[in-house]
């Protein structure tokens, strides 16, 4: 944003904070111009767990509003992911800060009531997750249909995970998560014309990228709902003219999206 680069890896969710001045960009101006809605690559989905002797206690998302947390490491964009949850729900987010080493230990101590878990384009579960899984009995807290409602109605994503990334029952025939989304954005400066021709060669060569690496799924899934989902989340932050000229081709173009203006 300071001229020193044309690409930024970026997750949306992180973006808001830039665009609030908050967090690590308090204070920050940059010398050039921000980073819009560009390009993104891949999505990590984010959920919750707690100790399976915890199951009837800790029912629904609302069962931990003002409980002590462990959110995910503070500042890790699950962690942002996870507040703005909690901020759609209205629930009291209380974050307890403890080594991800230490979710198993936590949890049995009751330090915390309920950690945050995640996965990776809804199929590698986070090694921090595996390693309380193999240590400790764990039980998924997937929101309710009410919960559900409220976090699409603030734009939100809720997606469907098999518990088959645990590799111990998890008390859920699906765990239903909230996806954030990584990628790469750039300046509105960086010409429309390329970032349109890099969508539209990563769209073909996404079903190549699948092949080698799972992760790539979901792009190859659909392509343009990736990028819809990543915008449809942070609708305040304005998108690259490449990508809202993609999206407008593809007829998934939303009239309120604001097209970011270049310099």
């Amino acid at each position: 944003m300071n001229g020193e680069a044309e690409l930024g890896y970026t997750a949306e969710v992180g973006m808001e904070e830039l665009y609030q001045g908050v967090g690590p960009y308090q204070g920050y101006r940059p010398q050039v111009g921000y980073l819009v809605h560009t390009f993104y690559l891949y999505p990590m989905e984010t959920f919750f767990v707690t100790l399976k002797a915890n199951a009837n206690r800790y029912r629904s998302l609302a069962d931990l509003s003002g409980r002590p947390v462990f959110f995910f490491t503070a500042g890790n964009m699950n962690w942002l992911n996870a507040q703005r949850i909690f901020k759609a729900l209205e629930y009291r987010f209380n974050h307890v800060e403890i080594d991800t080493g230490a979710i198993a230990d936590a949890l049995r101590a009751g330090t915390i009531v309920a950690s945050v878990a995640y996965t990776i384009s809804r199929a590698s579960l986070v090694p921090a997750i595996r390693e309380a899984e193999i240590r400790a009995d764990l039980q998924v807290i997937n929101p309710t249909p009410e919960e559900v409602r409220k976090l699409q109605g603030a734009g939100l994503e809720v997606v469907r995970i098999s518990p088959r990334a645990f590799t111990k029952d998890v008390g859920v025939r699906e765990i239903l998560a909230v996806p954030l989304i990584f990628g790469y954005n750039a300046r509105a400066d960086l010409p429309e014309d390329l970032v349109y021709q890099i969508l539209k060669a990563f769209e073909k060569a996404a079903p190549r990228l699948a092949e080698r690496d799972a992760g790539f799924r979901p792009l190859a899934e659909n392509f343009a709902a990736l990028q819809v989902a990543a915008i449809r989340a942070t609708p305040s932050i304005p998108v690259h003219p490449g990508l809202a000229r993609y999206l407008r081709e593809k007829g998934v173009w939303q009239a309120e999206w604001k097209v970011a203006q270049g310099r």
